[in-house]
């Protein structure tokens, strides 16, 4: 009896010991990120000017930023990003063909923070997959660029000092794996579902609005905790 005694404790220290080695660490990765964005505009500004030779055009900018991702379990992560990216829209006329680019412009320069989910696909330990979606808070940085020339004396244009924004995306990652540390390399497809009016004009109403935005993304990362390097199988 006594042998049966010490021979289930054994087994039993056994599965411990093997469930503690199994225990999940969350990895933190911290790093930047920059690439190239591109917004679009709707509204009835545009639907009124169409006869008038007045084109819309997506505008193209760049962004650029910091961001932080945590591991919430085996298949879960948060990421939380702080960048800066410019929204609104280019246009042209016979008009304005004397005026350069950037004077036809009307364009709202954010300090973006998304707050995203993403779920990770199984895939090869050093490979990664990610479908995420979320909440990106925008912060206006800069008032909208226009030429005040171009309209009557007392047109406002403006733009939302804070608009909040459900945004999407998928991301492909590699990580290397060193002695010293992980490195995480990825690129990152996101859209931003905007609908905030931002052009208003004498008579108060909106002419026009944020239509959406996407964006293309390269960045590196560095895991900030030590601990995972020994939790291989969650990679």
């Amino acid at each position: 009896m006594k042998k049966i005694y010490i021979l289930s404790l054994l087994l039993v220290t056994a599965k411990l010991s093997h469930g503690q080695d199994n225990v999940f660490i969350p990895r933190t990765y911290f790093g930047i990120k920059g690439g190239i964005t591109k917004s679009s505009v709707k509204g009835n500004e545009i639907e009124a000017l169409e006869g008038h030779k007045i084109d819309y055009q997506p505008h193209i900018d760049d962004t650029y930023g910091f961001v932080l991702s945590t591991d919430l379990n085996k298949s879960l992560q948060l990421k939380i990003e702080a960048i800066s990216t410019g929204k609104g829209t280019t246009y042209s006329s016979p008009e304005f063909e004397h005026e350069n680019e950037d004077t036809n412009k009307k364009t709202v320069t954010y300090v973006q923070v998304p707050v995203l989910v993403g779920y990770k696909l199984p895939l090869k330990s050093n490979i990664k997959f990610i479908v995420e979606a979320g909440i990106a808070g925008n912060v206006a940085m800069e008032s909208v660029k226009y030429n005040p020339e171009a309209y009557a004396p007392g047109t406002d244009v403006e733009a939302p000092n804070l608009m909040v924004s459900p945004t999407a995306g998928v991301e492909f990652g590699y990580t290397f794996n060193t002695s010293y540390n992980h490195s995480y390399f990825f690129v990152n497809f996101r859209h931003d579902f905007d609908h905030q009016k931002y052009f208003q004009r004498m008579n108060g109403k909106y002419y026009l609005q944020h239509a959406g935005m996407n964006a293309l993304t390269l960045g590196v990362m560095l895991r900030t905790n030590k601990g995972y390097l020994k939790q291989q199988q969650f990679n």
